[in-house]
């Protein structure tokens, strides 16, 4: 239980204080040390720009697909980091989109590090990923 609640506290952080529904987080969050040991979906870098990172050690190759890019699989390869990391930085204007993960062109994964998902058509789960606007 206390993952779930140290994620769900990065979400709201990220969100501008906003929840998972769009209402003001009241409560005040203190600055403490990060104990998640996953890497976090999706990390909005600077207005529109959304980094998403996966963890994939024996993968030659890893995309991102999803509504932003018509579910193309190769569209949007990712670079590989240290330790088996992936990141890819994208622009995106507002909006909710759903995304996976492709794993050496044939292996769609969940994002396991979302905060929000949503059952597809082939009895498995999109992340969701939503864009705010910039103010």
């Amino acid at each position: 239980m206390r993952r779930k609640a140290t994620i769900r506290a990065v979400y709201d952080e990220l969100n501008g204080g906003n929840n998972a529904n769009g209402k003001k987080n009241n409560r005040t969050m203190k600055t403490t040390k990060r104990t998640l040991k996953s890497v976090p979906a999706a990390v909005p870098t600077r207005g529109r720009k959304v980094r998403l990172q996966f963890r994939a050690p024996d993968a030659k190759r890893v995309c991102v697909a999803g509504t932003f890019n018509n579910w193309k699989p190769d569209a949007a390869p990712m670079q590989p980091q240290a330790d088996g990391l992936w990141s890819i930085e994208l622009a995106l204007p507002p909006g909710t989109y759903e995304y996976r993960f492709v794993v050496d062109g044939c292996g769609w994964c969940s994002d396991p590090n979302a905060t929000d998902s949503v059952l597809n058509p082939f009895g498995d789960y999109n992340a969701v990923l939503r864009v705010a606007a910039t103010t």
